[in-house]
């Protein structure tokens, strides 16, 4: 697949999100919802609080945000993804490294992921279309598998600005458990906060990726 980056605020930009079913200042307002969740940690809470409440919000709001517009709430394997009307492709969030949001640079997942992220990204790479939902052949043959587009945010205090993207992962670095590769990325405008105002999150920008396997036990 051919790798491209897509700055904000272009006609290849607005193409697809138009084609994905979005629209930019929908992912603009939930960025600034994750944000202010962040910044409601104290420091009586935990040192990790501000990541956790970034992540709990981000699931949140896409939910609130697409769910009346016909879109669908999905969990796989404790994955929390939120899925298209069509149900042709998915949306999972994460915080991302450094790099989130840099044309130039590839970013990562901020943490490591489990096994079901990785199973998500391999789906990915055996995809024929970056737009299943009009490929004829998929929608008749595999629609019931679709692709899963990542939400990555990270906060640079540094810059003090948010940063954010929707891209397509189609990398994944065994050895480090991270998404480390994407087919498509999106890249938002930044927003901007006072970083004096906020607390950063210790380990930086932690977010729980609940990811385990029930097993029924065996019958002896």
């Amino acid at each position: 697949m051919e790798r491209s980056v897509i700055a904000p605020r272009t006609l290849s930009d607005r193409e697809i999100f138009h084609r994905l079913g979005l629209e930019p200042g929908w992912l603009s307002e939930i960025g600034d919802k994750i944000l202010a969740a962040y910044s409601q940690a104290t420091p009586n809470d935990a040192a990790n609080a501000g990541g956790s409440f970034a992540y709990f919000e981000a699931v949140r709001s896409f939910r609130d945000a697409l769910i009346p517009k016909g879109w669908h709430t999905k969990r796989s394997n404790n994955l929390e993804l939120t899925e298209n009307p069509k149900k042709t492709f998915c949306i999972a969030v994460s915080s991302g490294d450094k790099y989130t949001g840099n044309v130039r640079v590839e970013p990562s997942t901020k943490n490591t992921k489990g096994n079901q992220t990785k199973k998500i990204v391999l789906s990915n790479c055996k995809r024929p279309s970056l737009f299943p939902e009009i490929d004829e052949a998929v929608r008749k043959n595999e629609a019931d598998v679709g692709m899963t587009w990542i939400f990555l945010y990270h906060f640079d205090f540094e810059k003090a600005e948010m940063r954010m993207e929707l891209s397509l992962p189609t990398g994944f670095d065994v050895s480090e458990s991270k998404i480390q590769g994407w087919d498509k990325r999106l890249i938002l405008p930044p927003i901007e906060f006072d970083a004096s105002a906020i607390i950063p999150s210790e380990p930086d920008d932690a977010t729980p990726e609940f990811e385990f396997e029930i097993r029924r036990k065996k019958d002896e």
